[in-house]
């Protein structure tokens, strides 16, 4: 399950994932954020994944290909979560060209949200 807000005229995304996210809701998701790709020429987002307890394989593909796809669509990302893995998936974005990522940890979601639009 997921929830989907935004801010600065959907310029800012604030993404929070609970428990599992299916490939269905995945392409719901999709479908959210496409008019929002249309209407900016970059968004921020902040995806808190600190709830996440799993994603099945259609969702990590469709994940996979979309998140290529729309990279450089992204000014910031702000990745709010709970795990090594999670900081160190973060650390690796941020090293690609053409875009900032940040780990914040749940406690610092505030900070996430201020970060991403500074």
């Amino acid at each position: 399950m997921y929830n989907l807000e935004t801010t600065n005229n959907g310029q800012t995304v604030i993404f929070d994932v609970q428990g599992s996210l299916s490939k269905e809701e995945y392409e719901k998701l999709k479908k959210e954020l496409e008019p929002l790709f249309k209407q900016h020429d970059k968004l921020d987002l902040v995806v808190d994944v600190s709830g996440l307890s799993g994603m099945s394989v259609g969702a990590v593909g469709q994940d996979l290909t979309y998140t290529l796809k729309h990279f450089t669509d992204f000014r910031r990302i702000a990745v709010v979560g709970d795990s090594t893995w999670q900081k160190w998936l973060a650390g690796l974005g941020d090293k690609l060209p053409g875009i900032e990522m940040k780990y914040f940890d749940e406690s610092s979601r505030d900070r996430a949200e201020t970060w991403v639009t500074t």
